[in-house]
Parts: structure tokens; sequence; C-alpha cells
């Protein structure tokens, strides 16, 4: 941690150096207070400033693109039973990188809603006493814990996502904004192949983009 406040504090004084320098564009320029005032906004509680939904999500997506390998999905209660599992107050899930299941803490600050998709720093291994006071198998717990849409992992973490082929239903469409043709894919995540939310991404036959093209231009 210390080592971390010290490369926080090593980032400030490079972007407002750079800002009294005015080597930065203005739309990247420091417009917020001083060096102190960051430095005092820092210490003061979250709970006072709560931060917008807007920024809130993009430093989530910031999170995921870092810890995209680190993704754990949650296993359901129903699939637990059937493969003879018990049933606890922490939440079980998958990791998409060991083998074991692995769990979210009842105290951690999404354990309530338990999303699907999370990301986590690292895994901390506890050895839990049973009925008897015995020390029963280790479990490990997720540690640094964000929960992340999944649709963030297609956008972040292409190069672990496989694609099905274009979809039907729905059928190819163009996207006036980007002036593409697109088609409709079912994506897949990881060495689990975790099934992801649908996703638009462009035409690359070129035949079949002139068909959807004509089509949109007939409609």
């Amino acid at each position: 941690m210390d080592e971390m406040s010290k490369l926080r504090q090593q980032l400030l004084k490079l972007v407002f150096y750079q800002s009294d320098k005015g080597g930065l564009e203005q739309e990247y320029a420091w417009t917020r207070g001083t060096l102190e005032d960051v430095e005092h906004a820092w210490r003061v509680s979250s709970a006072h400033y709560p931060l917008p939904l807007v920024e809130e999500r993009l430093i989530c997506q910031a999170i995921c693109a870092g810890w995209a390998d680190r993704v754990a999905k949650r296993i359901p209660i129903s699939s637990r039973v059937a493969d003879g599992g018990t049933i606890t107050r922490a939440g079980r899930y998958q990791s998409c990188m060991v083998d074991e299941s692995i769990f979210l803490h009842r105290w951690s600050s999404v354990s309530t809603a338990r999303p699907e998709f999370l990301v986590y720093n690292e895994l901390l291994e506890t050895k839990r006493p049973n009925k008897e006071g015995e020390t029963s198998a280790k479990r490990a717990y997720m540690h640094g814990v964000t929960s992340v849409d999944p649709s963030w992992l297609v956008e972040n973490a292409k190069s672990s996502c496989s694609f099905s082929p274009p979809l039907e239903d729905p059928r190819p469409f163009y996207d006036a904004q980007a002036d593409q043709i697109k088609c409709w894919v079912i994506p897949t995540f990881g060495r689990f192949c975790w099934e992801l939310p649908k996703h638009s991404m462009p035409i690359s036959n070129i035949e079949l983009r002139v068909q959807v093209f004509a089509y949109a231009l007939l409609e």
C-alpha cells in the first residue's frame, strides 16, 4: 500500500507539472483545484462525496481491463446442488484462472448483490474448522472484488473471447452512426466458454455486407 501511495503522489505531481507548463491539451488539463486540494479530497471519506454513476462505471471498466485475466463467474445454487456441493453463506464462483471453486466473502461490499461476473485482485486461502472443531479443507476467498458488466469483457478482453457465426435472428443491420454493416454474434469468454450477451460486430464477408446494405436501402 505504501508503494501505491507513493506512485499516486508521483503521478499527481506529473499531472500538475505538465498542466503548469501547458504541456497538456485543454481537454486533459486539470482544472479542479491545486495539488493540496486533491490530497485533502483523497483523505475525505467517499461516503461524503459519492461518485457519479458515470464515473463509477468508467473506473469499474478500467479495473476490468486491467484484471481481465482474473474474471470469475457466479455458480448458480442449482448447479451446486446437482454436483453434490454444499450451500454456504459465501457466494461460490468459478475463476478463469483456477479449477477449484473460489468464494466471495459475506462481508464483501458486493456480497448482497452477488453479481454474475466480477474481477478480483488476489485469492486468499483460509482454513475453516468443521463442527467437531477440526481444521477442514482450505477455501480460497477473493480479495479486491469489482463487479463487472459482461459486455465489458468483449470490449476489454477480446483476445479471450470466441465468437459464434453471425446470427440470423436478430438479422444483420446497417449502423449509420459507425457507417458499418454489422451482425449479431454470441461471444463466449475464457477456457470455460462462459456465454456472454449478444454482441454486434462488423461483417467481414463482402458479399454479405453488400446484401445487407442493399436490403437497408430498400427497407
